[in-house]
């Protein structure tokens, strides 16, 4: 039975969709999954878990299914994908709060006396979703805004998606859903030979757009399996279970801990990541009501994630403020910049959902 504010719908690839008031068809269990994912980037960022990184590789991966899942629902439904109303519901959602991030950096940038051509480069690149090609080939972090370079894997990997969604032979998504996956797979093993082979150069190698394919294309597969209906047996009956979220939520916090950019452990966590959270994945699939499911779908976890975007966006200029601010130099104070940061985090990411890319996504979708 659904809440009085829900309602479900029938998709033919989808199951557990449902249609949020003014917020279209959503999974709210992937919008917990969206707030297990942002905990630990802001948890390394302010220097507790060294391996918080492995946060994007939970947001690649469930890009990569979400967005492979509605675009085969709308191609099953319609017979076609409205490519002009699909880019223009991406930019909506991902460009304006990305301008006002940026500016706002610049500005902090700008009042603690940087230099115009960091600025100019931030900017540029940042705008142009080119972060994480400047990464691989400068091997050195992009100025102010280096967290962009996750936005520039998932847009690119927008831009080429719908088009061969469109064009590809539905029915062998079966057979690329495996292939797929077993690519993924293979860029695990690429991304370890690469950085026990050239260690100075992990920045290059964390940040390059081939290897960050992997957890992508994992999603992209599963969504395949999943719209197929042929998940093999055996990995439909070890995500259905209750203790296969509890070892991949354990694995993966303990992964967090452990793992360092500059050695074997960054491509080790990677894969151990993508791996957990495609079962978590198929565990929302299979079984969207049940408790583990449940409690993504919790109503806090549901807001945070449903703003975890524009917690990603403004928390690095909101950190870099609180980092400079007089706090006391002792135990509480630190406690007290912490606690002030993710509250005003939170803040400023509510307000741009609600003020902004809010009403421009309404906005878009009509215009859609």
């Amino acid at each position: 039975m659904t809440s009085p504010s829900t309602q479900a719908v029938t998709s033919p690839v989808l199951p557990g969709l449902r249609e949020l008031p003014g917020r279209g068809r959503q999974m709210p269990a992937l919008h917990g999954l969206r707030t297990l994912a942002i905990i630990p980037v802001l948890a390394i960022h302010m220097g507790y878990m060294p391996g918080g990184f492995l946060g994007v590789t939970v947001f690649f991966a469930l890009s990569g299914f979400l967005i492979t899942s509605l675009l085969l629902d709308e191609r099953v439904r319609t017979g076609k994908i409205a490519l002009r109303a699909f880019y223009i519901r991406r930019l909506a959602r991902l460009y304006p709060a990305l301008i006002i991030a940026l500016l706002a950096s610049a500005g902090g940038a700008l009042l603690t006396g940087e230099g115009w051509g960091d600025i100019g480069l931030m900017f540029f690149v940042s705008v142009l979703y080119l972060a994480n090609i400047f990464g691989t080939f400068a091997n050195t972090w992009l100025p102010f805004a280096n967290h962009t370079w996750t936005l520039a894997q998932e847009e690119q990997f927008y831009l080429v998606a719908p088009k061969l969604i469109e064009s590809m032979n539905l029915s062998k998504t079966a057979t690329w859903g495996k292939r797929l996956i077993v690519i993924a797979l293979g860029l695990g093993v690429l991304r370890l030979a690469a950085i026990m082979t050239f260690p100075s150069w992990y920045i290059s190698i964390y940040e390059n757009p081939i290897f960050n394919l992997d957890a992508m294309l994992a999603g992209v597969g599963l969504a395949f399996l999943v719209a197929s209906q042929q998940v093999p047996a055996w990995f439909g009956r070890l995500s259905a279970s209750g203790w296969a979220m509890i070892a991949a939520a354990l694995a993966v916090t303990v992964t967090a801990f452990a793992a360092r950019l500059t050695d074997w452990t960054l491509a080790g966590a990677t894969t151990l990541t993508m791996i957990a959270t495609i079962v978590a994945l198929m565990h929302i699939t299979k079984r969207p009501n049940d408790h583990a499911s449940g409690v993504l779908s919790h109503p806090v976890a549901v807001w945070v994630g449903e703003r975890s975007y524009g917690i990603y966006l403004y928390h690095v200029g909101i950190l870099q403020a609180f980092e400079k601010a007089p706090f006391p130099n002792s135990w509480w104070g630190h406690i007290l910049q912490d606690v002030g940061f993710v509250a005003a985090t939170l803040i400023v990411a509510a307000f741009s959902y609600r003020f902004i890319e809010g009403p421009i996504r309404e906005w878009a979708r009509k215009k859609g």
